[in-house]
């Protein structure tokens, strides 16, 4: 049942990069060793092991050498013991003995704190400096651990000793669902909330197949909620599951930046909880990995926030009544605005209406309002097929669950095609929401294109007239400034900074603002109306805003109310460069309580609509040079 042929998803590793020296100097060492040494070495260099408190307080370790002609001693060398903790008692090899065996006592070793013992072996009788087998380090804790948790099998029986874990990063890779499933666990009897799950991911594990997990010893996930509000994985954890890429291996996003030195303060966004009798981590808190598999790099999982694992069902608190929108609420309508498709290029009328939640099964209407905020939805592409969303009480849009993906009515190549709203792209005003869409097939695997969709109720006010003098773009033939007189100027009823003016360009609209009080203005990147045959679409704004940087220094946009003119400092330019930059004015001549009739037909000079031959010359066109914004990757669920 594994997906080990390919992997389901697209992932970057990101490497650790190890710089090593081409300059090295190397030289032949001198030999050390007397003649005839006994070249000793011990068989295992490294041994660290977990005891009960009731198991004895010592171990006894061999070691071995090659010449085996004469009883020896071996002077070891101890060059760490924990706390004087340890006793070592004298390694002896009888006369023709290549074995001897040499005690460690720990009888003073307190339960639950780590030791260790490192010892060497220096003495040219029995070594020299090319035995790399002469170190060895002995780590011991004692530590007493208690079965914990019980879950109610299908019979509804208690099984003590054992949790109910639901799984939630196998999906990394390979996109399988979140099966749930018992676990065997245990508990540290002198550090309370201090777990480890045994063998988890073995037989019980539907996806595995025998011989996909290994026997060769007990294989544990440990988990830290001593701290029931910060609860992580403290250390990578091989979970004893061999694949086609690997051992694979299990580790939490906090307990990873941790034992790197950051604080739990640093990590705060990765912790778990433990409450209610269930561990629970956030959405792409965990890490997973394969060991052969870019070499070994870990990745962000629990990508859907599932894993779970229940200690106690008891306590669990059972899920909150989910209310549906489509049944569970009332509708007033808000207002009627259009609505602008940059997907389908179209504005059409549509009716926004805000819910109330009148089911008040489990407190249905305060715990959806807790969770979610207000309720919105309008049929903004087909009638019956209303989009959902909800504003949460910072002003932010918020998709509730089961909202992740809504039908919206038109169908593309056959195929009905979904919404899935990007909500932390979108955003919500009185007046305007605008909601970045993704549109895709209901599997998934086809996706349509992603657009700004705006409803708004935006209206303006005329305040008087503007003359607008192009200098960069829009000249007369000869290439001299061209002035557009008598354009309508209005105002923004809801925001009185902003201001657009009508007809301006290739018959568009010009937004700009305007800070009364200081006189400032900006010019926000805007489309001019004319698409060039060769670079696309032709787009104006500040130098500032073209540039990607703060110039306003040196290019102000600024209003001289002495003599009633804009400078505006601006740049024409296409996603490959631009066209020119430079000031351009405009002067206005504001009405009061007047309105100016909006003229029944609009014709621009025939020379401020057609692009000049030379303007459309490479000579004349600059490749872009700016936006070198530096990245920024602030939220990396590549690990490694």
């Amino acid at each position: 049942m594994k997906y080990n042929h390919y992997i389901m998803a697209a992932f970057l590793a990101l490497p650790l990069m190890v710089a090593c020296s081409s300059e090295e100097d190397y030289s032949v060492g001198e030999w050390n060793a007397t003649e005839g040494y006994s070249n000793v070495s011990f068989p295992k260099t490294n041994v660290s092991i977990e005891l009960d408190p009731t198991d004895a307080t010592y171990k006894t370790f061999q070691i071995i050498r090659q010449n085996t002609k004469k009883a020896a001693e071996v002077p070891f060398v101890v060059t760490e013991n924990t706390d004087s903790v340890f006793e070592i008692t004298p390694a002896k090899f009888a006369a023709g003995d290549s074995v001897a065996e040499f005690k460690v006592n720990f009888p003073k070793a307190e339960v639950g704190k780590p030791y260790t013992l490192k010892l060497k072996v220096t003495d040219p009788n029995f070594t020299s400096y090319y035995n790399d087998g002469t170190n060895f380090t002995f780590s011991v804790t004692r530590v007493k651990w208690n079965d914990t948790g019980f879950y109610y099998d299908d019979n509804n029986n208690k099984v003590e000793g054992w949790a109910m874990y639901t799984e939630d990063c196998f999906t990394t890779f390979y996109g399988v669902e979140n099966l749930q499933f018992p676990t065997r666990v245990q508990e540290r009897a002198d550090k309370p909330g201090y777990f480890r799950l045994i063998n988890t991911y073995h037989e019980n594990y539907a996806y595995n197949d025998p011989g996909d997990w290994l026997t060769d010893k007990d294989y544990y996930i440990f988990i830290d909620a001593t701290d029931p509000n910060k609860v992580y994985i403290p250390e990578k954890c091989p979970l004893g599951v061999v694949w086609s890429y690997g051992m694979m291996n299990l580790w939490s996003m906090a307990g990873y930046y941790l034992s790197k030195g950051k604080t739990m303060a640093d990590v705060a966004d990765y912790l778990g909880t433990y409450k209610n009798g269930e561990i629970t981590f956030p959405a792409e808190a965990l890490l997973f990995g394969m060991e052969k598999y870019k070499d070994g790099a870990l990745y962000a999982s629990n990508g859907s926030g599932k894993f779970s694992l229940v200690l106690n069902p008891d306590l669990v608190v059972p899920e909150a009544y989910k209310a549906k929108l489509e049944e569970d609420f009332d509708w007033e309508e808000v207002f009627t605005g259009d609505f602008a498709s940059a997907q389908l290029g179209s504005v059409t009328p549509s009716t926004l209406y805000k819910g109330t939640c009148v089911t008040t099964t489990d407190d249905c209407d305060k715990v959806f309002a807790e969770e979610y905020g207000t309720a919105y939805t309008f049929a903004p592409y087909a009638e019956d097929y209303n989009i959902y969303f909800t504003v949460n009480n910072e002003g932010k849009i918020v998709i509730p669950e089961g909202y992740e993906k809504q039908a919206i009515g038109l169908t593309a190549m056959g195929t009905d095609v979904y919404a899935v709203i990007n909500a932390g792209k979108s955003t919500f005003t009185a007046k305007e929401i605008v909601l970045n869409i993704t549109f895709e097939d209901k599997s998934g695997d086809i996706t349509y294109g992603t657009a700004n969709e705006t409803l708004s109720n935006i209206t303006y006010t005329t305040i008087g007239t503007a003359d607008y003098t192009y200098t960069l773009y829009f000249t007369n033939e000869d290439g001299s400034p061209y002035l557009d007189a008598g354009l309508e100027l209005q105002q923004r009823d809801d925001k009185p900074n902003m201001f657009r003016v009508l007809h301006w360009g290739y018959d568009v609209e010009f937004n700009f603002t305007w800070d009364q009080e200081t006189n400032e203005c900006t010019v926000p990147s805007q489309y001019t109306g004319y698409t060039h045959p060769s670079y696309g679409e032709l787009n104006v704004a500040d130098i500032s805003i073209w540039q990607g940087t703060n110039l306003y220094a040196d290019y102000p946009c600024v209003y001289d109310p002495a003599t009633s003119t804009f400078t505006f400092n601006v740049a024409y330019y296409v996603s490959a460069g631009s066209f020119g930059y430079g000031s351009e004015t405009m002067v206005i001549h504001l009405n009061e309580n007047i309105f100016l009739a909006k003229k029944e037909s609009y014709t621009k000079s025939v020379f401020a609509r057609a692009l000049k031959s030379e303007q459309k010359a490479g000579s004349h066109f600059h490749p872009t040079q700016v936006n070198h914004k530096e990245l920024k990757m602030e939220n990396l669920n590549i690990i490694k």
